[in-house]
């Protein structure tokens, strides 16, 4: 958590981060605890999401657009 805040200061993590792993639910239409979990990519070289869709570490929800 020490880390994580000093990276707050650095490049801005998420303000909604609950220390969990999640982050709090903002919507009020969705009847739940918890909205999505928080990621940082530590990765040197920039990997999209499309790229860890296809390693499957990461699953895209069909249907979805950017805002």
């Amino acid at each position: 958590m020490k880390q994580r805040f000093e990276m707050h200061e650095a490049i801005g993590n998420n303000d909604d981060y609950l220390g969990n792993g999640l982050t709090k639910n903002n919507n009020p239409t969705v009847k739940q605890e918890y909205g999505v979990v928080e990621t940082l990519n530590f990765e040197r070289n920039e990997v999209n999401l499309s790229q860890l869709d296809q390693k499957n570490a990461i699953t895209i929800l069909p249907g979805l657009s950017p805002i």
